[in-house]
């Protein structure tokens, strides 16, 4: 009997093909994103994006006084969009607008806070926050290269203690770092615990950072992942030799996104749901 099979082969395959599809262009060349990277940058990716669905905007003690002067108009209009649900991709990082697949987004893998431009055309001031399924935490308006600066982080904790006291870690003693101290770790994608305004030591909010400098969630994701597509593979094998097949077998997996779906039988050109509907 000869069963021709690589599930993770297929798994890779589909990711690098999904990237390209979105318009990241480096996933298409293995010189640059070999296939043991590929499934980490696809979840990077997914980590960086702020999927569109409609949110609760919550602004913060100091959100009102770092509101620029002049951007009132593109700022209402941007929290009119988080309030419907539109897609904020071109309002995130210039470097996930214009695709480019090997950047990482430090603030956010450290801190968990995104930046939003008010104009996607870009501009000196973006919105910090900090973005979950059901809601924004607007912190407020700082300059775009402030991606350590302290109070950002601080007004975040000062404003919604209750809502993140679930990042303490009891009895670490602060760090106390300088800006300059956390921008020369993050650089080394050394990943820290937080100092609060509180007193109190938090530890990553973004999952933290990859020695790759990626978000440490997305290998989490991939390696889970790619386990399940593993296990598919050996209960496929193991069904095979019950049945009993001994003619010529080759079988692909099939995705949607980044679920595994169904089997397809290249031989009798069939597709065997994974589960039955």
């Amino acid at each position: 009997m000869a069963v021709e099979m690589d599930f993770v082969v297929d798994l890779v395959n589909h990711l690098r093909a999904e990237l390209v599809a979105a318009g990241f262009t480096d996933a298409a060349d293995r010189a640059k994103v070999d296939d043991d990277e590929i499934g980490i940058r696809y979840f990077n990716v997914r980590v960086r994006n702020i999927d569109a669905c409609p949110r609760v905007v919550k602004f913060s003690k100091v959100y009102a006084s770092t509101v620029p002067v002049g951007q009132e108009q593109a700022i209402d209009e941007l929290l009119a969009k988080v309030k419907r649900g539109d897609d904020l991709r071109p309002h995130q990082s210039r470097k996930l607008v214009n695709k480019k697949l090997l950047a990482n987004d430090g603030m956010l893998n450290d801190w968990g806070i995104h930046h939003l431009h008010p104009d996607p055309a870009g501009g000196k001031d973006v919105l910090m926050c900090h973005v979950t399924a059901e809601a924004l935490y607007a912190i407020g308006f700082w300059p775009h290269n402030k991606w350590t600066f302290k109070p950002i982080w601080d007004a975040l904790i000062d404003s919604w203690p209750a809502e993140f006291a679930k990042y303490v870690m009891p009895g670490v003693v602060p760090l106390n770092l300088t800006d300059d101290e956390r921008a020369n770790l993050r650089a080394k994608n050394v990943s820290v615990f937080l100092d609060g305004p509180d007193g109190k030591v938090y530890r990553s909010m973004g999952g933290g950072l990859s020695t790759a400098g990626t978000n440490f969630s997305a290998t989490t994701e991939y390696d889970k992942l790619s386990y399940l597509v593993q296990n598919i593979e050996e209960q496929v094998r193991q069904q095979t030799v019950k049945l009993g097949i001994k003619d010529h077998a080759r079988f692909t997996l099939l995705f949607e996104d980044a679920e595994p779906v169904a089997i397809f039988d290249e031989i009798n050109k069939r597709r065997i749901p994974l589960v039955e509907s």
